[in-house]
């Protein structure tokens, strides 16, 4: 075994013991840019097993010579690529598995239009349909293992999706880069911007109801006046509070069953809507040229205007070339489009109509004495609800399991973990899907003898260069926090964070790569951006002056708060 993996595996403060010996000497990597907290036993077997198992027949129908394992270490998700060959003959098999991509490629948006969309739509429909709460024990535990079938046909979804998805886009950077080898690692994901998504759509309907807000000096008032956390009850105490509040509800109905971390543990805007209302409050003090929707036409024409600039460039190169940039440049589009659109529709309604259907299961369970409380449904093994479910109404209590579970969860979060674990690869074959999903995840930045103590690096994502104060965020229930031209500091962001970049004048996180939500949105709002720090959040403090350097990757750290 390697000094590598001897010192990690021993670390007193997270010692790792394998269940399988083997997997002492694979390469885990941290998933940091999805799973950067501790993540619970029914998330873990529920949610991201599922979610591997189901990419692993999917590869496997496809071809590729390689799977994709998940571990649960002391709270954290881990995971390892391993192919089912040696290195050298990978290369071999992987080229019938491109030529099948690359045919998914040139059909993105029929496959996304035609096939991908309607079936997820018809598995949220069948949510939608059956009453939680009328429904029997026996009723609820049929509900759940068809909602554990249909969770792994959305991840099956998932996983032929993502893998010709971030290719377009790979593919397009490296070809842009081949015609114009002097350009910025930035602009040709430049020409992947502008475009409207359902998370738009979900903002420009809340910048409606903040214009409705303002007509009336009452609701105006409760949202400027009120805390986030009392609005709701505010709006309900008047008949014209009333009638907002009804269109508010239809927002959330909606829009609402997203999050800024997808995991069935945690609630979602249509139980909390908390973060809306800020969202809410902030806009109502905005005035009319903030509209999104002037926003999202900048962006577009700011991406119309780069794209005649390319075409100028493009015409000294033949015909040929020219008609395969305009082919790859189309698919990369549609390749950006599906990759934010499919956070709502897969990794935030299907995860929500999962966890509403839990949240019912752990009430039963709470009032049948089998836990303390409702959350403690998620400290709980799927195969242990599903055995807890037949067995009702007779119930074993679980309270000891969950109280050890919880404290392990606590005791590890306090913990700052190994970014890798076991014994790094000698050689990697010349797979295109790894380099890709690097561009999305990123790696992060080795540390640097020579960087002085006032700099941390990362990767540069957007370009430009500001000064300004630092607001260390870790979720987006501190977004009231933020002030118009602050930095954002925080681990990674998802699209429900989309609103807060009108408000930042630059965004630093700690994982992430190029095609990242954070770089993405960054780039078209035009702010410096620099991901996969690994160390922003715990280096950086609330308050702080800093200065982004989006071109060269460098945060310099001015004053201290």
């Amino acid at each position: 075994m390697s000094e590598l993996n001897n010192k990690q595996s021993n670390n007193n403060n997270f010692p790792v013991e394998w269940k399988n010996p083997r997997d002492a000497d694979n390469f885990w990597v941290m998933d940091l840019s999805h799973y950067p907290k501790p993540i619970t036993p029914l998330d873990y077997s529920f949610l991201v097993t599922k979610m591997f198992d189901a990419t692993a027949k999917v590869q496997e129908e496809e071809g590729y010579p390689g799977r994709v394992y998940c571990r649960h270490i002391n709270t954290y998700l881990y995971i390892s690529s391993i192919y089912k060959c040696e290195i050298d003959q990978a290369e071999a098999l992987l080229k019938p598995y491109y030529e099948k991509m690359d045919q998914v490629i040139r059909d993105l948006d029929k496959f996304w239009e035609n096939d991908w969309l309607p079936k997820l739509k018809d598995h949220i429909a069948f949510w939608n349909n059956f009453d939680l709460k009328k429904a029997s024990e026996q009723k609820l535990l049929e509900h759940l293992i068809e909602t554990v079938e249909r969770l792994e046909d959305s991840q099956k979804i998932h996983a032929r999706l993502l893998t010709p998805v971030m290719l377009s886009m790979y593919y397009f950077n490296q070809m842009y880069h081949d015609l114009f080898p002097d350009s910025d690692r930035t602009e040709a994901y430049e020409l992947l911007t502008g475009f409207e998504t359902e998370f738009t759509k979900s903002d420009q309907q809340i910048w409606i109801l903040s214009r409705q807000a303002i007509q009336s000096v009452e609701i105006k008032k409760i949202l400027i006046d009120t805390d986030s956390a009392n609005v709701f009850n505010r709006l309900s105490e008047s008949s014209e509070g009333k009638i907002f509040l009804n269109d508010l509800n239809k927002y959330l109905q909606e829009y609402g069953k997203q999050t800024d971390n997808s995991v069935l543990s945690k609630p979602f805007f249509i139980e909390d809507p908390e973060p809306v209302i800020k969202t809410l409050q902030h806009y109502v003090n905005q005035p009319e040229h903030e509209d999104p929707s002037i926003q999202l036409k900048k962006a577009i024409e700011q991406s119309e205007k780069r794209e005649a600039e390319i075409r100028k460039k493009l015409s000294r190169y033949p015909n040929p070339i020219v008609k395969k940039f305009e082919s790859t440049l189309k698919a990369a589009r549609t390749g950006s489009m599906i990759m934010t659109n499919h956070t709502h529709w897969l990794d935030n309604q299907t995860t929500c109509e999962a966890r509403l259907v839990i949240l019912e299961i752990g009430h039963r369970l709470a009032k049948a004495g089998a836990i303390k409380e409702r959350d403690d449904v998620f400290y709980l093994r799927l195969e242990e609800l599903q055995k807890i479910l037949k067995q009702f109404p007779e119930v074993t209590i679980h309270s000891k399991t969950i109280d050890e579970r919880r404290n392990m969860e606590n005791r590890f979060a306090k913990i700052q973990p190994p970014p890798f674990l076991g014994i790094p690869p000698t050689q990697f074959p010349n797979d295109p899907i790894l380099f890709a999903f690097m561009e999305v995840t990123g790696t992060p930045e080795p540390p640097s003898p020579d960087l002085p103590k006032n700099q941390i690096k990362g990767k540069p994502a957007s370009s430009g260069k500001v000064r300004g104060i630092a607001r260390v965020i870790h979720d987006l229930s501190e977004a009231n926090k933020l002030n118009p031209g602050d930095i954002l500091i925080t681990d990674f962001t998802l699209p429900p964070w989309t609103t807060l970049f009108a408000r930042i004048s630059a965004v630093v996180t700690n994982s992430g790569g190029m095609l990242s939500h954070s770089a993405i949105v960054a780039r078209e709002f035009r702010i410096p951006a620099i991901v996969g720090t690994g160390i922003a959040t715990s280096v950086i403090k609330d308050g702080q002056t800093i200065e982004v350097d989006g071109d060269n990757g460098v945060v310099n750290i001015i004053e201290t708060s």
